[in-house]
């Protein structure tokens, strides 16, 4: 019995061992929101370094503290240009804390890679860095409309090329191939967490980009010399003039042969010798 009695007042001095919620919701002042996942305060991932490494198989716990009795919860990805694009929503019961479990595979058809997430209950909001693994980026709808986007600027850059070569003007489709690569690339860097979307992330690639395609274009147009465009009719470049010809002599517009000749006069005989007298 003494035994039993110091393990139980020794279990209320250090407290129960199971996980506790984070301390900063026990110390949940008024007028603060407060979300953490797995019993950790979604603060700590709010630097892209520090984000939060999930598995497409993993379910974690969300904990919710508002600041008003809610009973949805909406989870967005927050880009780097333009409103935030809401990926799941939570429905439960009308409170001011609560614990919903949330699938992560949920979304993983959507995308995986480097996101910043945003979690909004009611009027509180809070975001955080995560990084989604666990599944190929080529399979997911935003990993395969980077890869078409990739494509389609590849493509136009190869016409720009092509079209500098004839001496057409092409500076401006270069630039815009351009463009149009460095969204795919900087989305696929994204999809493969090589890069969080950020927008300094996506600047860098919009004009490394541009400035790739403009290089590529000019390059192609010194390349191809300064001769006649490419695609010149071979009637009109190639091939011989034939020499102008003489304008037409007096004797093509009146033939001698339609004119009788002349008959020269007959040569004059030598005088007959006059005879001398004897």
């Amino acid at each position: 019995m003494i035994v039993l009695a110091l393990l139980v007042g020794w279990s209320t001095l250090i407290g129960s061992p199971a996980v506790k919620p984070p301390e900063s919701m026990t110390q949940h002042r008024a007028g603060q929101c407060l979300l953490a996942i797995d019993g950790r305060d979604v603060r700590d991932f709010a630097d892209p370094d520090d984000a939060l490494r999930l598995n497409v198989d993993d379910v974690v716990q969300i904990a919710v503290l508002s600041e008003e009795p809610t009973s949805v919860t909406h989870i967005s990805v927050d880009m780097p240009i333009g409103p935030s694009i809401d990926v799941k929503t939570l429905r439960h019961r009308l409170d001011q804390q609560f614990t919903e479990s949330f699938k992560v595979d949920d979304i993983s058809d959507i995308g995986v890679g480097w996101y910043h997430i945003e979690v909004r209950s009611g009027s509180c909001s809070e975001a955080f860095w995560v990084r989604v693994y666990g599944r190929s980026p080529l399979t997911t709808i935003i990993g395969i409309a980077a890869t078409a986007t990739l494509a389609v600027g590849l493509a136009l850059g190869a016409l720009a090329i092509l079209r500098a070569r004839r001496h057409r003007p092409s500076l401006w489709w270069g630039v815009g191939a351009g463009l149009i690569v460095g969204i795919g690339l900087c989305v696929l860097a994204q999809q493969f967490s090589i890069v969080a979307f950020t927008p300094v992330a996506l600047a860098v690639f919009l004009g490394g980009g541009a400035v790739a395609g403009a290089g590529s274009t000019a390059a192609a147009g010194a390349a191809g010399g300064a001769g006649p465009p490419l695609d010149a009719s071979p009637s009109a470049s190639s091939a011989p003039r034939s020499p102008a010809s003489p304008p037409p002599t007096r004797s093509a517009r009146w033939p001698r042969s339609s004119r009788s000749p002349r008959s020269a006069p007959p040569p004059s005989s030598a005088p007959p010798p006059s005879s001398a007298p004897p």
